[in-house]
């Protein structure tokens, strides 16, 4: 009998010996497999990192390369004539409505006192017979003033293309002006680009050589693409704030 009692003792210890090896077992398999969140959650030694963004503009522009150019006039003469005086030379500045060049107006004197006097004489006469006689005078007196030759706008010659004394025919030319004071960029945008751009859109000018840097805007876009090689492009014209001669540019930069 006491022989069973200690064997039961002995079954009693070994049993709770071997619970209490799977309880720990179970709590070292909890605990080191905890999930990687939670460990890094209570773990000190974890920083947390914050990034603050901040709103910004991020501006998009285009570049382009282009030329400096003017507007360009070919002066011709209304009516025909020997040219009487004409002494203007390449590279002389002329200013808007001043004269360069008289044609020989004897005939045009003439004929517009001629008018005049028809004119005058037929105020009396049917409504159609004066009207006619009234545009006769207009006429005489328009060729007597296109006699003298005026220059269209304020600029440069930068042609000569007839001499004193020489007969112009009606349309003939005499001389080209290249109007300075109206400076603008001539370009090209890319075809991919076209919808990007707008007239008035503001531009920055860079003339490196120079070292000078000029604000203006979008002045026209072509509403016809020039194609070559395969390559579309689109003509546009960029004009100045501030006039650009002040600091030596000039057409063809």
């Amino acid at each position: 009998m006491e022989m069973k009692n200690k064997n039961k003792t002995r079954w009693v210890l070994l049993g709770l010996m071997i619970a209490g090896a799977v309880v720990a077992l179970l709590l070292w398999a909890f605990y080191f497999n905890k999930p990687k969140t939670q460990n890094r959650a209570n773990d000190s030694s974890i920083y947390q990192l914050e990034y603050t963004v901040r709103r910004s503009s991020v501006a998009d522009y285009l570049e382009i390369v282009g030329t400096v150019d003017a507007p360009i006039y070919q002066v011709v003469s209304s009516v025909s004539g020997a040219l009487k005086t004409f002494d203007i030379q390449v590279g002389d500045r002329v200013s808007k409505d001043a004269t360069i060049a008289v044609l020989d107006d004897i005939q045009y004197r003439l004929n517009y006192l001629e008018a005049k006097v028809d004119y005058e004489n037929a105020l009396y006469d049917s409504p159609i017979s004066l009207e006619q006689k009234q545009l006769q005078f207009l006429i005489a007196e328009r060729n007597l003033k296109n006699a003298t030759v005026r220059s269209p706008v304020s600029g440069i010659i930068t042609e000569v293309s007839a001499r004193e004394g020489a007969n112009i025919s009606q349309n003939g030319a005499i001389c080209t002006i290249v109007e300075d004071d109206a400076l603008f960029v001539q370009g090209f945008l890319d075809e991919v680009d076209i919808q990007k751009v707008r007239t008035s859109q503001k531009v920055l000018f860079e003339f490196k050589s120079f070292g000078l840097t000029y604000e203006g805007k979008i002045a026209r876009i072509s509403q016809i693409a020039n194609s070559e090689s395969g390559i579309v492009v689109i003509p546009a014209e960029f004009s100045f704030n501030d006039d650009p001669r002040k600091k030596g540019i000039i057409p063809g930069l």
